[in-house]
């Protein structure tokens, strides 16, 4: 899901499942519709495993917030630089009391600055 939140913060919370027998790297790619520009996002997936992102006492992605709440947003996952498919995301806010608490929660994390 693609969560929108009243004060304009986006996050996209979900699941990555291999089958694969290998270890993998995957990168979630979202375009932004209006400029084209890129956000990437990499994950290291174990072979056979699952990896959370938004629940379970993971960290959400934050994402661009350029669609409105009833629309979709496409998001291409890619290995190796090769499209291996894409997904249309619901995009969704607080008017569901289900997503509500989750929302609340999600705006709550701050990312880490980390000073380099």
């Amino acid at each position: 899901m693609y969560l929108v939140s009243d004060t304009g913060r986006g996050f996209l919370v979900g699941s990555l499942v291999s089958a694969s027998t290998e270890d993998v790297t995957v990168k979630l790619q979202y375009i932004n519709p209006e400029t084209e520009e890129r956000s990437d996002f990499f994950f290291d997936v174990p072979a056979g495993s699952k990896i959370d992102f938004g629940f379970n006492g993971n960290l959400p992605i934050d994402v661009p917030v350029v669609e409105v709440p009833g629309q979709t947003a496409k998001f291409y996952l890619l290995e190796s630089d090769t499209i291996n498919g894409s997904m249309q995301v619901p995009v969704l806010d607080g008017t569901l009391s289900e997503y509500r608490d989750l929302i609340e929660q999600l705006e709550n994390y701050r990312p880490e600055v980390i000073e380099q």
